[in-house]
């Protein structure tokens, strides 16, 4: 039968006047609620409270990308502040390097090369077109400068995906280094061969190219390891400040001196424009 039958019957069947201590106690404790039975209430009150702590940190993994302006920013050190001149989208090629890179990251995204190091792969196809191709076999000068352009531009788009989708790694980090350090020896080595084989060994145009080759060399390996050490530009020294500029004026130097040695007619297939 229910227990509230049961209870009934028990209080009916026995004398009202003799009365155990234990049964008046029983009674008495029977509207109140024993401390186990508040038990329950305060695991559910703990139970409920943690939610609450962990929603302010699945807010906090979640980052947006904000991009930079000027977008030279994006591989300058720490403490640095740009001048003017270096803000400035025109005078700095970097800054329409990093800026194309941002809008070209997308696009690269959606058709499969959404991580970094597919980029940088990508852009090895390119640099080995560009130096076996159109430089030595076609002396296409014209599509060489086109392609060094695009070179270095996906040079920053790899850094600018890492950067919007939080995919950077040491090793990616360490791929992208070393394949610029690879492409800049294979394409100075094959410049100055064939300015070597225009003009001569003992020629002002072999003079001129491995004085600025050696002057960026310098300068590009210490930017490198600058970077590679996180060291903050108040700490820079001269070499280090002057592959800072040599990088953000990368594009420019490209163009400058391949310029130089065509309308100089110092390349195989050119001729002077003086002449």
């Amino acid at each position: 039968m229910p227990a509230s039958t049961r209870s009934r019957s028990t209080s009916r069947g026995r004398s009202p006047a003799k009365k155990s201590p234990a049964s008046g106690k029983s009674k008495a404790s029977t509207p109140k609620k024993s401390p186990a039975s508040k038990s329950p209430s305060r695991s559910t009150r703990s139970k409920s409270k943690t939610p609450t702590k962990k929603a302010p940190a699945s807010k906090a993994t979640k980052k947006e990308y904000k991009t930079k302006y000027p977008p030279i920013l994006n591989c300058t050190p720490d403490g640095y502040t740009p001048s003017p001149l270096i803000s400035n989208m025109i005078l700095c090629s970097g800054n329409l390097d990093y800026f194309f890179a941002d809008l070209l990251v997308p696009p690269l995204y959606a058709v499969g090369l959404n991580t970094p190091n597919k980029i940088t792969i990508f852009n090895c196809v390119v640099r080995l077109y560009l130096i076996a191709g159109a430089l030595w076999t076609s002396q296409n000068y014209a599509l060489t400068a086109l392609l060094l352009v695009s070179q270095q531009v996906l040079d920053c788009a790899d850094g600018q995906c890492a950067r919007r989708y939080g995919l950077g790694s040491e090793f990616g980090a360490w791929l992208d280094h070393i394949t610029d350090e690879i492409f800049g020896y294979a394409y100075a080595a094959t410049f100055i061969y064939m300015i070597y084989g225009r003009n001569g060994a003992w020629s002002v145009p072999m003079y001129v190219i491995v004085t600025v080759l050696a002057i960026m060399g310098v300068g590009g390996k210490s930017t490198f390891e600058a970077k590679d050490t996180n060291i903050k530009f108040k700490d820079f020294k001269w070499n280090h400040v002057l592959g800072m500029y040599q990088e953000f004026y990368m594009t420019y130097i490209y163009l400058v001196m391949m310029s130089l040695y065509v309308f100089m007619g110092w390349l195989p297939g050119t001729v002077s424009v003086f002449v």
